[in-house]
């Protein structure tokens, strides 16, 4: 035992004590290998540090900018999906395609109104935004044009001059007064040229009206596209050429090209049985909205001539 202590004493004289480096030269004070150089070493370490960032700040620019591609490049795809909803819509006026037009209206406005917001996520001084911008406001302008184009297809659009007859001043009324040998004859030469014009154009009207029968008023239904379309309400005939659209062949009302539909607007039907001039048995209520129809079809579409029995 004394001797296994003495082997453990004398064991203790060589332990090394790694922790005390009061003694150990500083590693500052070891001189560098030859050709080396410490500052050498710190311009490496950041020169490669700067080039790190640059590549992440890059990649990230990358990045940004194919997102901000992709933003300008979704209004074709709706672009293209609305044109094929228009094309199933087809061209007359019922719910699914006013509602499909309008639809294409408002969100390529909405989409130009918030191109700053759009857009807003992928501001960065590495990324230009000006040719995404661009292009993301011309599809939409194109989409718009799209819209207007189906709008004016379906009749929607007040570019003939009865759809602005209710703004259009009234005619001006030719006053005069005059005795036995009309001495005092007061007309201005702007009434007489204004009542000239009125009665030439009244004569044309009456020189160009056409007497139709029935069997002469059905060729006028839009089949022959070189034959104005006709519809008669109550013996008189109304050109609604202009309203091709909803009479013209598969038109909201084709089933009245042709015919006098006076008890089928009255009934407000589509039904074949009803396009016929025969008033009798109507309600009040009824002969009521035939009134309107008329009222409309003399304030848009021009008295061409009248039905007869024969």
């Amino acid at each position: 035992m004394d001797k296994g202590k003495s082997v453990m004493g004398s064991g203790r004289r060589w332990a090394v004590g790694f922790t005390d480096n009061s003694a150990s030269p500083s590693l500052r004070d070891i001189p560098d290998p030859p050709g080396f150089t410490r500052a050498s070493q710190d311009q490496d370490d950041s020169a490669v540090s700067k080039q790190k960032k640059d590549a992440e700040a890059n990649w990230k620019a990358q990045v940004v900018q194919s997102k901000a591609w992709e933003v300008a490049q979704a209004p074709f795809k709706n672009l293209m999906m609305m044109g094929f909803m228009m094309w199933m819509a087809g061209s007359t006026v019922h719910l699914f395609s006013i509602g499909i037009t309008f639809s294409a209206l408002l969100q390529p406005v909405n989409a130009l109104r918030g191109v700053g917001k759009m857009f807003e996520p992928y501001k960065d001084h590495k990324v230009g935004l000006l040719a995404p911008k661009l292009v993301f406001i011309a599809l939409n302008v194109a989409a718009l044009g799209l819209g207007v184009w189906k709008l004016n297809t379906l009749g929607l659009l007040p570019t003939h001059l009865s759809d602005w007859v209710s703004s259009l001043p009234p005619p001006q009324e030719v006053e005069y007064s005059g005795g036995a040998a009309l001495q005092s004859l007061t007309v201005s030469p702007i009434a007489l040229s204004l009542l000239s014009l009125s009665l030439r154009s009244e004569f044309l009207q009456r020189k160009i009206m056409k007497h139709l029968s029935p069997a002469e008023l059905k060729a006028y239904d839009g089949s022959d596209p070189e034959k104005p379309i006709y519809v008669a309400v109550r013996g008189s005939i109304y050109d609604v050429t202009t309203g091709k659209s909803f009479y013209g062949p598969g038109g909201a009302y084709a089933v009245f090209a042709g015919k006098d539909a006076s008890r089928a607007l009255a009934k407000m039907s589509k039904d074949e049985s009803d396009v016929v001039p025969d008033l009798d048995g109507l309600t009040d209520k009824e002969l009521g909205v035939l009134a309107d129809w008329e009222k409309k079809f003399q304030a848009k579409y021009p008295v061409v001539g009248t039905v007869t029995n024969n």
